[in-house]
């Protein structure tokens, strides 16, 4: 009579090990409950549930990125069309005529393409967050220096220059946001979440165009803030990109894993599966 031994074998898949997480206790495989997860009888230890008031926090902080974005760089693309054609602007610099009037607006497009192409490289090497501080000084030192006529006079070539860079922001900030507002969001409202970028633009070109019929007419000397202002409102953009948090694919990417992992337990919910997640970029890499 003969006997027939089926021996099975187990793969057990495991993260790589990093400063951040020394034990390797947060890198737990997905498959399997973390050990402060079970009861004395061995049974799954009853979650925290998904409360409104922890939900909205979460969306909150994944809305503000867009929000911060699309308002200063919606403002830089809304107000140059009635600053160039302002009398007190036409009178300064001696009704420059359409030549420079075009280059004037044209330039932050042009700086947008520069940004754009730049922002891959940027994002992919040094983080989605160098990407929106990046966006954040360069808007904010074009605008200040759009400013300047408040207190001395500067030329139209100072003028190009300053929208040129702030373009660079511009396109900065577009390609790179989008990127870090997808990876921040959680997955069932990740596509609403990157809409508001184009939202808060629109709302930004809106602020803008307010600020024109206020100021130009009523305030001609003051015609640089319409389109300096913009640098300010981003300073905000800037606090949040230095204090928020950091795409977790792109820490995953850099060997990361435990600073990812503690970026999506802050913005998922308690039911999600974050070992899951992270298995997925895993896999994606």
């Amino acid at each position: 009579m003969m006997t027939m031994t089926t021996t099975t074998t187990t793969t057990t898949t495991t993260y790589p090990m990093h400063s951040h997480d020394p034990g390797n206790r947060l890198l737990a495989p997905s498959s399997s409950p973390s050990p402060g997860s079970l009861q004395a009888g061995g049974a799954p230890a009853p979650g925290p549930r998904w409360g409104t008031s922890e939900l909205w926090r979460s969306l909150l902080t994944c809305s503000l990125l867009p929000c911060f974005t699309g308002i200063p760089l919606g403002m830089g693309l809304g107000s140059i069309g009635g600053v160039v054609e302002s009398p007190r602007f036409q009178e300064i610099y001696h009704h420059p005529g359409e030549t420079w009037a075009q280059l004037i607006v044209g330039a932050l497009p042009l700086g947008g393409i520069i940004g754009s192409i730049a922002a891959g490289w940027l994002a992919d090497t040094h983080g989605r967050r160098a990407g929106v501080i990046a966006t954040a000084s360069l808007v904010f030192f074009g605008g200040c220096t759009l400013l300047l006529p408040l207190v001395t006079k500067i030329s139209l070539g100072v003028i190009f220059s300053a929208r040129f860079v702030t373009g660079v922001g511009t396109g900065l900030g577009y390609s790179v946001v989008y990127t870090l507002s997808a990876e921040l969001a959680p997955v069932a409202y990740r596509g609403r979440i990157q809409t508001l970028v184009q939202v808060f633009t629109t709302v930004g070109i809106l602020i803008s165009y307010f600020i024109n019929f206020i100021v130009l007419p009523n305030y001609p000397n003051a015609w640089c803030a319409s389109i300096g202002v913009q640098g300010l409102a981003a300073i905000p953009l800037g606090i949040f990109a230095y204090y928020g948090p950091e795409s977790p694919r792109w820490l995953a990417s850099a060997g990361q894993w435990g600073r990812a992992a503690s970026v999506l337990r802050t913005l998922r919910t308690p039911d999600d599966d974050v070992w899951a997640e992270l298995e997925r970029i895993r896999m994606d890499d």
